[in-house]
Order: C-alpha cells, then sequence, then structure tokens
C-alpha cells in the first residue's frame, strides 16, 4: 500500500505552522490555479515571440499575464492554498539552491530561445528539472 508522501509527520509540522512570509505568500498564490493557468499561457505566447527573436512582445506578454495573474489570485488565502497539493509542492520548493538553479536554469532557457540553440534548450530545462529535486528531501530522504 502506498503511502501518501504529504501524509508523514516530516511533512505535518513543516505545513503545520500559520503565518508566511510576503515571499512565501507570494509563491502560495503563484501555484493558485488561476495563476498557473495565465502563466501558462503567457509563457507558450513569450516562447513564440522570443523564438521569432521579437522581445518587445515577449516581454510585454510575459508582464501583462504576470499582472494579470497577481490580480486574479489577490484575494486568495495563502492559508488555504497551502493545505493543497500544489501549495505543498509550492513549499517545498522555496529553498534557495533550487531557487538559483531553477533561475539560471530560466536565463539559460530564454538566452537559447534567442539563439535558437536546440542543445541549450534541453541542457537548460534539464537544469531548471534538476532544480526540482531539491525539496524533495523534505517528502523522501532517498533524494
Amino acid at each position: 500500500m502506498q503511502k501518501n508522501i504529504f501524509q508523514s509527520n516530516k511533512i505535518d509540522v513543516h505545513f503545520a505552522r500559520t503565518g508566511f512570509s510576503k515571499f512565501e505568500s507570494y509563491s502560495l498564490k503563484h501555484f493558485h490555479p488561476r495563476s498557473l493557468f495565465i502563466d501558462t499561457a503567457s509563457v507558450i505566447w513569450s516562447v513564440y515571440f522570443l523564438w521569432e527573436n521579437n522581445w518587445t512582445l515577449a516581454l510585454g506578454i510575459a508582464l501583462i499575464g504576470r499582472i494579470v495573474a497577481y490580480l486574479a489570485t489577490y484575494d486568495v488565502d495563502p492559508e488555504k492554498v497551502s493545505q493543497t497539493t500544489w501549495g505543498k509542492i509550492a513549499l517545498l520548493h522555496l529553498n534557495p539552491i533550487n531557487l538559483i538553479t531553477q533561475s539560471v536554469g530560466l536565463i539559460l532557457f530564454i538566452y537559447s530561445l534567442w539563439t535558437h540553440s536546440t542543445l541549450l534548450i534541453m541542457a537548460s530545462i534539464s537544469i531548471i528539472l534538476l532544480g526540482h529535486l531539491k525539496g524533495w528531501d523534505k517528502v523522501e530522504e532517498k533524494f
């Protein structure tokens, strides 16, 4: 029988606290479905315009998408989001090593789209995914 990874004692203690920092609150709202859908749509369009070497539209769509997503989740209670699976995943990923690794991967991804380098695109996505591994040690010690 498989155990739910978010029901171990190690996880429950981590999520039992109340009151989040502004960064944690922002991250939790960022993992709300409304924000995820809007961000995904804006990333798709931004990737297309970066590939077409149109920085203005790529950056404009990314910024407008992020603003719309922020406004769409402005009144969302981070406490409630933290109790969902997405919220717990968001809190697991708030680790400096994770954030730095994913940021480096994102910068490389943007550059690789601009230069049309498929090898760099694959490398940057691998770096981003590698960043996701940090934080899972709170779920499973083998990570």
